[in-house]
């Protein structure tokens, strides 16, 4: 006979152990409806922006088909294709920096001149523009943003392979550089958005060259380091001005980053750095190339990087944007960036031994200044991220993306949850969020999710784009598959009215709609709502597995065999019990979508609901065993006392 409180303990046991599981199974609900789904074909992730919305909403793709064959289409709303043109591109060719993998240089205002780009996708007002590096030319495919109609233009050619090419844009305008491999200077052309020459230039290179930068209205700003007295020059090669010295004391300039204000204003970023390479003071200053000085100057010191970071001396620092923002102030921000070569051995035979090289990158926090109009520091926070990935992967699944709003600024980003929030049932899976950001003070508000990832599913954050105040279009790839999912992810619709499903055995399997609906079922049942899976699969199991031990015990006396078979009871009676219920797949949320969708959708979402239901069911087995064994234990040592 079992003693009162060891009854009451292990009864307490299993309903902690129950409220524990039956919580997390209904954690995190699909926090926005998804209004549109639609399987597209992506050969290859790009580490580099290659999507951009219109102010209709629509949104500009360039999806790579194979190598060297690439389309780019505009999509409508539903995220079919208004018109598309197909394009034979060059691979891209980039040197693999830190700041080329985090899209440091080509954000959304970039206008740097980068020898590491040999591609970019640039939206004007009236057309999509790709400029690419092809041997040794600078090419430009114009395309048409109402009709889709293309055509290619040859912007430079070097008559020497040995010239090195390069190309910024901003806005309407581009710039294209030659740097020919006498030391005769860099040539500098600019074109507007009709691909028309507006004027070219030349200058002399300085040994430690910042950057050339285009001006929202076709100007060239130029930035070097004079090592004659420790400064920094900066002038226009577009106009006869004055040319801006800034002083930077005993350290020497490292990365440079520029604004341009709706005003008219040029503000620059500048990282101070150490003999060995480390940041140790940042200069912000206004340019007035009309007088020739500053407007302010503002020299901010290195602990700007610590401020409630803790990881200044683990992981480099990469400034990434520095952009004037829709309230006036400016904004700054950038991450924290480590690669590191990982070297294993192998034995090969003979004493001999293989050594292998991995290099990863481990991505840190996300840090945001902004400052006030006299170039005062306003706040400084940290977004805490915490990634790591191969350098091949780099672009997937990885970094962050900065959106901002008239109010706020949003960070997003793929958060894993940690044990703890798992624990606590806030969160079971990956998922897309946003932080949000007050540009005001600072203040963090509350974490958006906004898209939940299964196991197989990565974010493609270069080819995923806010369209508007109404959706972000998100675009996923799947590890089994060499297809890509974009979803058309509503941010403030109530979700659409359910309608029953059509019968799988009257659709197209091979279609695109069947595998799109089967994507997004499988998605949906395996990462929506699992409280039903989680009360019948674990609370079953949990349930036989204390039956079955309880009554081994008292027959026998406790020992390991009746925990391990109290355990394995207690899985198969728990996923067989979830196997066998709750199958049915859901109502489609997504009514106007075919019937190969909707066919596909149910038998993706019973299988995706079913895989998660038996996962439930034997970790409630498990959990069970090894919960009612201990409380057998401490019951056995109270008897026996």
């Amino acid at each position: 006979m079992l003693h009162p409180m060891t009854l009451l303990r292990l009864t307490a046991l299993l309903w902690g152990l129950l409220t524990l599981t039956g919580g997390a199974a209904w954690a995190q609900e699909p926090p926005h409806p998804v209004a549109a789904w639609r399987v597209v074909e992506i050969n290859g992730v790009p580490n580099r922006p290659e999507a951009f919305a219109l102010p209709d909403g629509d949104v500009v793709a360039l999806r790579r088909l194979t190598p060297g064959r690439y389309t780019l289409e505009r999509l409508g709303p539903d995220l079919r294709p208004r018109w598309s043109a197909p394009l034979s591109l060059p691979e891209p060719k980039g040197s693999g920096s830190l700041g080329d993998l985090l899209g440091a240089g080509v954000v959304s205002s970039e206008s740097r001149v980068a020898a590491s780009s040999s591609r970019a996708l640039v939206r004007t007002n009236t057309a999509a523009l790709i400029i690419a590096v092809e041997g040794g030319k600078v090419v430009a495919h114009r395309v048409e943003l109402d009709s889709g109609a293309a055509r290619s233009q040859t912007l430079a050619e070097a008559e020497d392979d040995r010239t090195a090419l390069s190309f910024a844009a901003h806005g309407a305008h581009l710039a294209v550089m030659a740097e020919p491999p006498k030391g005769e200077g860099r040539f500098v052309y600019v074109f507007d958005e009709q691909l028309s020459l507006i004027f070219e230039t030349r200058f002399v290179p300085s040994e430690d060259e910042l950057g050339l930068w285009v001006t929202p209205q076709g100007g060239l700003v130029r930035a070097w380091v004079d090592e004659k007295d420790d400064s920094v020059r900066v002038s226009r090669l577009d106009v006869q001005a004055p040319e801006l010295r800034l002083e930077t004391g005993k350290h020497r300039a490292g990365v440079a980053r520029v604004a341009f204000g709706p005003e008219g204003q040029v503000a620059m970023l500048l990282t101070l750095e150490s003999s060995r390479g480390r940041p140790q003071a940042f200069l912000l200053a206004e340019l007035d190339f009309v007088t020739g000085k500053p407007v302010y100057r503002s020299e901010l010191p290195k602990e700007l990087l610590l401020t409630g970071t803790g990881e200044g001396d683990l992981l480099s620092f990469e400034l990434v944007e520095l952009i004037y923002a829709p309230d006036g102030s400016l904004l700054a921000h950038g991450q924290f960036v480590q690669q590191v070569a990982m070297v294993s051995s192998s034995p090969t035979g003979f004493g001999g031994v293989t050594l292998t090289t991995d290099v990863q990158v481990r991505y840190g926090q996300v840090l945001l200044w902004s400052f006030v109009e006299d170039g005062r520091l306003r706040w400084v926070r940290a977004v805490p991220l915490n990634q790591t990935s191969d350098l091949s992967s780099a672009a997937v699944d990885t970094g962050y993306r900065l959106e901002l709003s008239e109010a706020d600024a949003r960070v997003l980003y793929v958060h894993t949850p940690t044990r703890l929030e798992v624990l606590q049932g806030r969160q079971i899976t990956r998922a897309v969020v946003a932080q949000p950001v007050a540009l005001k003070d600072g203040a963090f508000g509350e974490r958006e999710d906004w898209v939940a990832l299964s196991r197989n599913e990565t974010w493609l954050r270069v080819m995923s784009t806010r369209a508007g105040d109404d959706y972000f279009v998100m675009t996923l790839t799947r590890a089994d598959t060499l297809q890509g999912l974009m979803g058309r992810v509503a941010l403030g619709e109530e979700a659409p009215v359910s309608s029953p499903l059509t019968a799988p055995a009257e659709a197209d399997r091979d279609s695109d709609d069947f595998q799109a609906g089967y994507l997004v079922g499988h998605k949906t049942g395996f990462t929506d709502v699992s409280g039903l899976a989680g009360v019948y699969g674990g609370g079953v199991g949990v349930a036989a597995t204390g039956v079955g031990m309880t009554a081994a015990w008292a027959l026998s006396g406790f020992n390991p065999g009746v925990c391990l078979m109290g355990a394995g009871a207690g899985c198969l009676v728990g996923a067989g019990v979830a196997r066998s219920t709750l199958g049915a797949p859901r109502m489609s949320p997504w009514s106007a979508q075919s019937p190969d969708f909707q066919a596909g959708y149910a038998e993706g979402y019973q299988r995706g609901r079913r895989q998660r239901q038996v996962r439930w069911a034997a970790v409630g087995g498990v959990i069970g065993g090894v919960a009612v064994g201990a409380g057998l234990v401490s019951a056995e040592a109270l008897l026996n006392d």
